[in-house]
C-alpha cells in the first residue's frame, strides 16, 4: 500500500496517548521545587535522593515514549525500523496513514451504503 506523504504544521487535533499510557507517564511527574512542600513519602529524601528520583522518573517517561513511537513504527506500513528515527517523520507519516484509513472507510462505507449490503 502506497500512500501518499503530506506535511503537517500542527498536530493539535492528534490524541496519541491511551488511558494505560497516559497514566504511566502521569505517574512519574516530578515537582521542580526542592523546596515545595512533599506528600509525605518525599520529605524525608534528601536532596540528592530527589534528584536521583526525578533522573529515574525522567528516564522511565523517555523509554515510554521510545516505546510508543516504536510501536507506531511496527503498526504504520509506511514506517520502517531500518529508517531514520526522527520522532518529526514518525508523526507525519502516522498521521498521514491515519488520514487514509479514514478516507479508505468512508469510500468502503459509501459503497456499502450503495449496494445496500
Amino acid at each position: 500500500m502506497n500512500v501518499p506523504i503530506k506535511q503537517k504544521e500542527a498536530f493539535s487535533n492528534v490524541d496519541s496517548t491511551d488511558g494505560q499510557q497516559n497514566s504511566s507517564i502521569n505517574s512519574v511527574h516530578v515537582k521542580n521545587d526542592p523546596e515545595a512542600k512533599g506528600s509525605g513519602q518525599n520529605s524525608s529524601l534528601t536532596l540528592e535522593q530527589k534528584k536521583e528520583n526525578h533522573i529515574m522518573s525522567e528516564n522511565r517517561r523517555r523509554a515510554l515514549i521510545r516505546a510508543s513511537f516504536d510501536d507506531l513504527v511496527k503498526h504504520v506500513p509506511q514506517l520502517d525500523e531500518s529508517e531514520s528515527r526522527s520522532e518529526y517523520a514518525i508523526l507525519i507519516k502516522t498521521t498521514n496513514y491515519i488520514e487514509h484509513l479514514r478516507s479508505e472507510n468512508e469510500r468502503l462505507e459509501k459503497l456499502r451504503l450503495e449496494r445496500n449490503l
